[in-house]
């Protein structure tokens, strides 16, 4: 088997002298609520009624407006949580997870949020994500989200319980 063409790009990878930055984290919430209340909030239309200044364009979903498989929409640079890009859901099984790909000009990530019903009550919710640079400018855009995720792992949570336990968003 000639493997020559295949070597060659293999080998460019290798000798690139520009490192494209990858960051890798997680964080969890947890409630008291149930599941057929919570995993509804994960949509990229119910996010506006928790999140401050969400915005959303759905531009396909086969569940009407509401997260599926194979949905695709977009945010723009207001939003207050996970900035603008466009977005493909590439999983989806209901009550259990959602995930996503966010492209943007710069970066690509790679969300997924594992829920998991407790039995006492309560639901988990655990965010995994990989935010990987494509550009060099995305290496600044992985810095960025790196100080931002810190606040943001500990205030989705905050939104998620404000909007559970008032049925409001909360005020920005």
């Amino acid at each position: 088997m000639d493997k020559t063409e295949s070597k060659k790009i293999a080998q460019a990878f290798l000798n690139r002298k520009e490192i494209l930055d990858r960051f890798q984290t997680s964080f969890s919430g947890t409630w008291k609520t149930n599941m057929e209340d919570f995993f509804p909030l994960l949509c990229p239309a119910r996010k506006a009624d928790w999140i401050p200044g969400w915005t959303a364009d759905i531009l396909y979903s086969v569940a009407e407006g509401l997260v599926s498989t194979n949905c695709l929409f977009q945010t723009n640079e207001t939003n207050t949580v996970w900035d603008s890009g466009f977005w493909y859901c590439i999983g989806y099984e209901k009550n259990k997870f959602v995930e996503a790909l966010r492209f943007n000009s710069h970066t690509i990530m790679q969300m997924r949020v594992a829920v998991k019903d407790n039995k006492d009550g309560t639901v988990t919710a655990t965010w995994h994500i990989l935010n990987s640079a494509i550009t060099k400018e995305g290496n600044q855009e992985i810095e960025e989200f790196k100080d931002s995720i810190k606040k943001e792992s500990g205030r989705i949570p905050l939104l998620i319980g404000h909007y559970l336990e008032t049925g409001r968003v909360m005020e920005k």
